[in-house]
């Protein structure tokens, strides 16, 4: 069975755009070890944030996959001494892709299927606090529902997939 991703409130307390550098600069670093500094490209001056390489691996299933897709990727650019993929770039352009086709095409039926036993999951609750089986939150409320039922689906498609 694959690990469960974190709950959000158990995320490591790092902005996107630090998560993001960072794994550029390791994955910059770790494909430019064997790289001369004549054969390197222009490097960005930025200081590398003060995680350790572990905290990085926290990433949902997806991220990790993408990552080593781009890290691949990369390892063929620099053997044809091109210059790399900016991975913030890439990682945005892949989720994007995965958006416009196959991964929506694929979690539009998985949702389908699954959400009328989320929504009851994320209602039981507030439904058991207020005695009321048959209580719908009005239209603010539901919308942060359904972003709750949203992420679930997506944990569980993920988990699935």
């Amino acid at each position: 069975m694959a690990k469960e991703n974190p709950k959000p409130s158990e995320h490591l307390p790092i902005d996107r755009r630090t998560l993001l550098k960072t794994t550029v600069a390791i994955t910059t670093a770790t494909l430019a070890a064997d790289v001369s500094p004549s054969e390197a490209a222009p490097v960005i001056s930025t200081q590398p944030s003060p995680i350790n390489a572990d905290a990085l691996l926290s990433v949902c299933a997806t991220t990790a996959r993408r990552l080593a897709e781009i890290k691949r990727r990369n390892e063929l650019r620099r053997e044809a001494k091109l210059p790399l993929l900016p991975i913030a770039k890439e990682l945005r352009h892949m989720k994007e892709e995965d958006d416009r086709q196959g991964f929506s095409e694929a979690f539009g039926p998985f949702a389908a299927k699954h959400r009328r036993a989320v929504w009851a999951e994320i209602l039981k609750p507030r439904r058991e606090a207020l005695s009321d089986p048959n209580w719908r939150p009005n239209w603010i409320a539901g919308m942060g529902y359904q972003g709750e039922v949203f992420r679930i689906l997506r944990e569980r498609f993920e988990a699935e997939r």
